[in-house]
């Protein structure tokens, strides 16, 4: 039964004991039976809290680097970014091993991988002072999530990408690759997005 069907059924139980239709043991037990379709919201308050974190972790990390910019060495740098990058993937990889059945995770581990790429990017440009192009840096970055979102299913990191892409556009770095392949980019999270529609459709 559709969660929305479920919320309606729950709103009628008690007119309908009031009214004598059903006993409250009935109502009871379909509360029971239809138990684990109301504790979406609840998981659903646990994939924000959690994402929040990590952003706030990864924003720390971040904030951490740059108040300590000027004291590190290139090689330093690179370590950072570099160990930055291997934690975030060994969090995907121990979330998809054990944790995969958890959106709360996946979403988690996502936005932290997303963010340490970015990081790692601008720590990596900094230090070699490479283009300051920020529409390029954008589009880089954007295109390098999108694997963590097929590989995570994460719907934060989907509109992570789809905002990074209007950012990039709107910066007028069009050019780059070219008008017609902008709808391509936007594109890209197509297939995610239709296979979570159809799940949606399937509750």
């Amino acid at each position: 039964m559709k969660k929305n069907t479920v919320k309606w059924l729950y709103e009628q139980l008690p007119d309908l004991v009031n009214k004598g239709v059903i006993s409250s043991d009935a109502a009871d037990r379909i509360r029971d039976y239809y138990g684990p379709e109301i504790q979406e919201e609840k998981k659903n308050y646990m994939t924000i809290f959690g994402v929040i974190g990590i952003i706030l972790v990864g924003l720390g990390i971040i904030l951490i680097m740059a108040h300590n910019w000027e004291q590190l060495n290139r090689f330093s740098r690179m370590g950072i970014a570099v160990a930055m990058l291997i934690a975030a993937q060994i969090s995907a990889v121990a979330v998809w091993c054990f944790k995969r059945d958890k959106r709360s995770w996946k979403e988690g581990a996502a936005v932290f991988w997303m963010l340490m790429v970015g990081a790692s990017m601008a720590l990596v440009s900094q230090t070699y002072h490479l283009s300051d192009d920020t529409g390029a840096f954008l589009l880089a970055w954007m295109l390098l999530s999108l694997p963590i979102l097929y590989l995570l299913q994460s719907t934060i990191v989907a509109a992570s990408y789809l905002i990074g892409i209007g950012g990039w556009v709107a910066n007028g770095s069009v050019p780059i690759i070219g008008k017609h392949l902008i709808w391509l980019l936007f594109g890209a999270v197509f297939p995610y997005c239709r296979q979570l529609l159809l799940a949606e459709q399937s509750v």
